[in-house]
């Protein structure tokens, strides 16, 4: 008695539906398929499937299933101005006039 199983895989990221031919070790062919010995339950591989592999050309590539940190180019802030410091002082200054009043 032959069963086919559908195994579900990923590889590169692409779900893959491979197809497995499973055989009952110990049956003979006179029984019945529906009957099934206790001790013989276990599916053994008779023919492993070859996968063919692929890299996509365009598009994601995923060989792993954890992500990583990416690191990218460091953005430069912007100075300050010796004007604006400079605004900044007189205005700090005024305020506290301001307040000693």
């Amino acid at each position: 008695m032959f069963v086919y199983g559908l195994r579900s895989t990923y590889y590169f990221g692409c779900l893959c539906e491979i197809i497995i031919l499973l055989r009952f070790v110990g049956m003979q062919n006179d029984k019945s398929s529906s009957e099934l010995p206790a001790k013989n339950i276990s599916p053994v591989i008779e023919n492993p499937v070859s996968i063919k592999h692929f890299v996509p050309k365009i598009g994601l590539l995923h060989h792993k299933e954890s992500t990583q940190m990416i690191l990218c180019k460091p953005k430069l802030m912007p100075l300050k101005s010796v004007t604006l410091e400079k605004l900044q002082k007189m205005q700090s200054e005024a305020e506290k006039k301001l307040s000693n009043r």
